[in-house]
């Protein structure tokens, strides 16, 4: 049957044909953050750097958790950004479309003193950051959602991982992120060849 699936799959794609290919869903642990085992860092999540210590996993009411970062003198470093990493249990495969989605918002201690946020997503391997997306966000507690697509190339390597980020924000700003979901879809091209491999098998099997 899957084989049968492949080889009408490389027909489409090869006459031109729309296609929905299938996309995997690759495991984000706690990418809700509903485990509170440990909320500072929130469970299988990891401080990056001097970035620690500001408050991980919250509670937005009702026993809903979600990521809240802020950057104030992040660590008493005085530095301005605050990270949070989560390292997959994928490595990257070139070839593959990735998408990852966050859903995030602009959020306060003191809204008196509030004015802007920039809310920041990073997907990375074990080497360097392959791509981000950022929304600057004006005195809103509006939730939006952040979208990454990234196809691996040559040179990608290693694990994939996640990064949620806090940066050049002034005052009392922090910002919350949830539903962090990623996921990986081959190109047109690959899926072609993939099904021209079933192809083959099923003539094979024929024969």
């Amino acid at each position: 049957m899957a084989r049968n699936v492949l080889a009408a799959t490389a027909v489409l794609v090869l006459l031109g044909a729309p296609v929905c290919a299938w996309a995997a869903i690759i495991p984000v642990s706690n990418g809700d953050f509903q485990d509170t085992t440990t909320t500072d860092p929130p469970t299988s999540w990891a401080w990056w750097g001097a970035s620690a210590g500001f408050k991980g996993s919250h509670d937005d009411g009702g026993g809903n958790y979600v990521c809240r970062l802020t950057n104030n003198n992040a660590a008493g470093t005085g530095q301005q950004t605050n990270v949070l990493s989560n390292t997959l249990s994928e490595d990257v495969v070139v070839g593959l479309d990735y998408t990852l989605t966050v859903d995030g918002r602009m959020t306060a201690i003191d809204w008196t003193y509030t004015k802007s946020n920039w809310l920041t997503i990073q997907l990375w391997d074990e080497n360097s950051m392959l791509a981000e997306d950022s929304i600057y966000v004006l005195e809103s507690p509006t939730w939006h959602q952040l979208q990454i697509d990234y196809t691996a190339v040559a040179g990608d390597s290693g694990a994939l991982m996640v990064w949620l980020v806090a940066k050049d924000n002034v005052y009392w700003e922090a910002v919350d992120y949830d539903n962090v979901s990623l996921t990986a879809v081959p190109e047109p091209v690959t899926l072609a060849l993939l099904g021209l491999g079933g192809l083959g098998l099923l003539r094979r099997r024929r024969q």
